[in-house]
């Protein structure tokens, strides 16, 4: 029962905020996931339907699919108390805006 109770109490001691984010981090970065590898959702850019293949193709594949991980790997470094994260995520959503732009 300790294994189960155990994340929980974790979580409790966080601070509000940081424990919404890493919960956030890891919900969307598995739902983000679970859309870009496997062909559950449809893709739409400017209005106009992409299929699975073009999807991937183009690039926009792999972008989610690493995004998704950096964003599981946050939550993770969030709920272990890691230092590095805390410089990480901004520059890692810096990174992904002049990307995009």
């Amino acid at each position: 029962m300790n294994l189960i109770t155990q994340p929980f109490r974790r979580l409790k001691q966080m601070p509000e905020t940081l424990a919404a984010l890493s919960c956030m981090f890891m919900l969307f970065g598995l739902l983000g996931l679970v859309a870009a590898l496997f062909a559950i959702s449809d893709w739409t850019y400017e209005d106009r339907a992409i299929s699975y293949q073009e999807f991937w193709r183009s690039g926009g594949g792999i972008v989610v699919t690493a995004t998704c991980l950096a964003m599981i790997l946050f939550a993770i470094a969030f709920y272990r108390a890691q230092r590095w994260v805390c410089c990480a995520v901004p520059l890692g959503f810096v990174g992904l805006t002049i990307y995009t732009a």
